[in-house]
């Protein structure tokens, strides 16, 4: 065969093949390009959905930002779907996610930020109400006239100043001293009471001595706020003597021993 017309027709066959080749190579290309920016788009939606369905830092958003990134998600769709120009859709849906992660960020830390100053408010007021208790609660002990006693806080009264003569009604002082002493039950919820009744003289079986205390147990139980199981009653009799003008001695008198006080 001539040459010549040997090269003209390895021409003629090769040439469609090299086209259908760069054809596929090309239809390849594009359809992988396609994929990846199908991908890149999906991403961003994924992000964007969480950013807005997400109720936790929603208010914290930063606008500018979030519309930036929703921008760039419509231009990243419409590049894909109206132009079919995939590396620029795939361009943009990067964009996308990006300014809508970095988004998130700052919404995530304006949230964190604005729960922290809110936990310390709350601290704070905290430890301001708590030192105005304690202020509150040293003055109501000092009105009560309770004197502290390693972890106790007790006064006695004698029984000229809780009854009425020789009664066992509590007199209106009397009534003052143990309400002073409600009241400190009252701030101290945890506190609780326990009257002793004292005698001067012999006191058989204790029983003047239960008495008294018991009629002072039964007025403070009357207090609001203090259930009855916060105090207790008992006699001593003429056991144990009390110092009064200086000296150790007897008296007719009713202690009050309160533990809890804090």
């Amino acid at each position: 065969m001539n040459p010549v017309i040997a090269h003209r027709t390895y021409r003629l066959i090769l040439l469609p093949l090299a086209v259908l080749l760069v054809a596929g190579v090309v239809s390849q290309a594009a359809a992988a390009s396609r994929s990846e920016a199908k991908s890149d788009i999906d991403a961003a939606q994924k992000a964007m959905e969480s950013l807005e369905k997400s109720d936790l830092i929603r208010r914290f958003i930063p606008h500018k930002n979030y519309y930036d990134a929703r921008v760039y998600l419509d231009t990243a769709q419409y590049q894909f779907s109206e132009e079919r120009d995939y590396a620029n859709a795939s361009y943009f849906a990067v964009m996308a996610l990006v300014e809508t992660e970095t988004t998130i960020a700052i919404a995530r830390y304006r949230f964190a930020k604005n729960k922290k100053a809110r936990i310390e408010r709350k601290i704070f007021k905290d430890l301001a109400d708590g030192a105005g208790r304690r202020a509150a609660l040293k003055m109501a002990l000092l009105q009560a006239g309770l004197a502290k006693e390693g972890q106790l806080h007790q006064r006695y009264l004698l029984d000229s100043q809780l009854f009425e003569g020789d009664k066992l009604e509590i007199s209106a002082p009397g009534k003052k001293s143990l309400d002073a002493i409600g009241a400190v039950m009252n701030m101290a919820p945890r506190s609780t009471v326990l009257v002793v009744g004292h005698s001067r003289l012999a006191d058989a079986d204790n029983a003047k001595s239960i008495q008294k205390a018991d009629a002072v147990g039964a007025y403070i139980k009357s207090l609001r706020g203090i259930a009855a199981r916060r105090v207790t009653t008992k006699g001593a009799g003429d056991a144990a003597e009390v110092t009064l003008t200086g000296r150790a001695q007897k008296a007719d008198r009713v202690e009050l021993i309160l533990t809890g006080v804090q």
